[in-house]
């Protein structure tokens, strides 16, 4: 039975990852959730390596340091107030090229503080973000940001703002956790190949570096060992991608960009946005 938003996260983690990290704080116990998952499936038949941190122990440096040296499919557990005193640490699993995914859920610091300020101020530090407000859409993003991330090279957080109790795991009895067969679909052997690839050969030309693309090099040189940086539509168009393959595997229909509520609303935020 499904108790908890982070169980539902710990799944898509777990099925997808080679390495998970569950970062504990008073407001969240995550490794509890990987406890209790009574589904055990992975896609690569190999049980992966789970890490219990505390939130302030520094448990960021522990993520990147692990992806860079295994070089594992890296899934961590956590929530929004674990992620300003990891910022220095996204940029280096950024420039890495680490597969990091980031499940976490979003919660406000305090009643003058959105739940959502932390996420917006890491947005700069080359992760992904994926974002949703209930629990479904997070599994389903979950899966599609750990393939993504291991089809570009990029690391991803893939954000959950549950709002009202009524958007929380508990309350929705209708979650399908179809990712044994939805994982496979979304990426295979080869993709996880190429991306070790290309992680080691930036590993080579620094494990230690906060840069997100190689130092420049003369005019007309490549740098040595240079891989080539993914730009944002790159990333965005295979984000959309998977997302068509998730809604053939599930019925399950997300865009990139989508807006929900009132059509009148909507004309007001367009007209907001135009250039006088």
């Amino acid at each position: 039975m499904v108790a908890t938003t982070f169980d539902v996260l710990a799944q898509a983690a777990f099925a997808t990852s080679e390495a998970v990290f569950a970062i504990n704080s008073p407001t969240s116990q995550t490794a509890q959730a990987i406890d209790r998952l009574a589904d055990k499936y992975t896609v690569s038949n190999t049980f992966p390596a789970v890490t219990t941190v505390q939130a302030n122990a520094d448990p960021f440096h522990k993520v990147v340091e692990s992806a860079a040296r295994t070089r594992e499919l890296t899934s961590v557990l956590t929530t929004s107030e674990t992620l300003l005193p990891a910022i220095p640490h996204l940029f280096k699993a950024a420039s890495q090229r680490s597969a990091v995914v980031v499940h976490l859920e979003t919660q406000a610091r305090d009643k003058n503080v959105p739940a959502y300020a932390d996420l917006m101020a890491v947005r700069q530090t080359g992760f992904a973000i994926l974002t949703s407000d209930n629990v479904q859409s997070s599994f389903d993003l979950g899966l599609v940001a750990q393939a993504a991330a291991v089809q570009t090279s990029t690391p991803f957080l893939n954000a959950v703002n549950t709002g009202s109790n009524n958007n929380r795991a508990g309350k929705q009895s209708n979650i399908v956790l179809d990712h044994q067969r939805v994982a496979p679909a979304l990426s295979s052997e080869q993709d996880l190949a190429a991306h070790k690839e290309r992680q080691a050969a930036v590993s080579e030309i620094s494990l230690s570096s906060l840069y997100l693309t190689p130092k420049e090099a003369p005019e007309g040189k490549k740098p040595e060992g240079a891989v080539a940086a993914i730009s944002g539509e790159e990333i965005y168009s295979k984000v959309e991608e998977l997302l068509v393959a998730l809604q053939k595997q599930t019925g399950r229909s997300y865009r990139p960009i989508e807006y929900q509520g009132k059509k009148l609303a909507l004309r007001r935020v367009v007209g907001q946005c135009r250039s006088r």
